[in-house]
């Protein structure tokens, strides 16, 4: 419902024209505007999907409910949303509902009858809202049946196409419960060194121990060292450190791909400056 009132628009053809009146309505539009906004924040309070600050206040006050100094609006409207959702007598596709409404289809739900058993996982996508989900079956399912609530973690078969090497960057909890990992991060990194030094003119190594990417380019692409520092913050994961450096010596990896007599050509301190 955003718009740019301009009064203009609602003179007659012959009055448009005339500077007066463009003046005044220069004047008049930041007020019309200003009461448009008004207007559009008392028509989107009226939706839990759309409520601002206010709006959240007032629902809250409504329903008792007191919101913690880290949420956001959306974390805000969905504990609202899930508050007015707590309606008795229900069912199960009423649960159904109940869950669709707040997680859309980023969740499973299984009753096994036999076992007085209803299984529920939800998507990572919506792992911030896990208690409140929780507090919603708490407060509906039977006591006679058993709750088992749990997150929908990554599966061994999402990786499979990818590298041991690009895994082993991660931890196996970031693997399996965190839905906004780079996975392929290494491989970025890699492509990236290619671009700037050429193929098998560098190296990189990691060790788990201390956490740490070591990276070593040939001293002849130090002008670069700059753009790659810029492109390794941005893509190495947050929970690991990288260690760039530039090469002299013992750069006989660079040039893996020529033979003993090929290399017999250059002295170790042209390998070290390139070739």
């Amino acid at each position: 419902m955003q718009r740019d009132v301009d009064i203009l628009n609602y003179y007659p053809n012959v009055i448009t024209a005339i500077e007066e009146f463009q003046h005044l309505a220069n004047a008049v539009n930041p007020e019309l505007n200003k009461l448009w906004g008004k207007y559009k924040n008392i028509f989107d309070n009226q939706f839990i999907a759309t409520l601002d600050e206010n709006g959240c206040l007032r629902w809250e006050k409504l329903l008792k409910i007191t919101a913690m100094g880290t949420d956001t609006l959306e974390d805000r409207r969905f504990r609202i949303l899930a508050r007015l959702n707590e309606n008795i007598p229900y069912t199960y596709r009423k649960l159904e509902n109940m869950l669709t409404t707040l997680c859309g289809n980023d969740y499973t739900m299984q009753l096994q009858n036999n076992e007085y058993r209803l299984i529920v996982r939800i998507a990572l996508s919506v792992q911030k809202q896990f208690n409140e989900v929780k507090k919603l079956l708490t407060k509906f399912v039977p006591a006679n049946i058993i709750i088992d609530l749990d997150l929908l973690y990554n599966q061994y078969n999402k990786y499979l196409k990818n590298r041991y090497k690009d895994l082993s960057i991660f931890t196996y909890q970031q693997l399996r419960s965190d839905e906004n990992i780079d996975i392929d991060a290494y491989t970025k990194i890699e492509n990236k060194l290619t671009d700037l030094c050429g193929q098998n003119r560098f190296s990189v190594q990691f060790q788990k121990e201390n956490r740490t990417l070591f990276i070593k380019i040939p001293k002849a692409f130090s002008d670069k060292f700059s753009e790659l520092e810029t492109f390794l913050n941005e893509t190495v994961p947050n929970h690991i450190y990288f260690d760039l450096s530039c090469s002299g010596d013992g750069l006989h990896n660079e040039y893996s791909t020529l033979t003993n007599l090929e290399l017999a050509q250059y002295t170790h301190k042209q390998l070290s400056e390139g070739i």
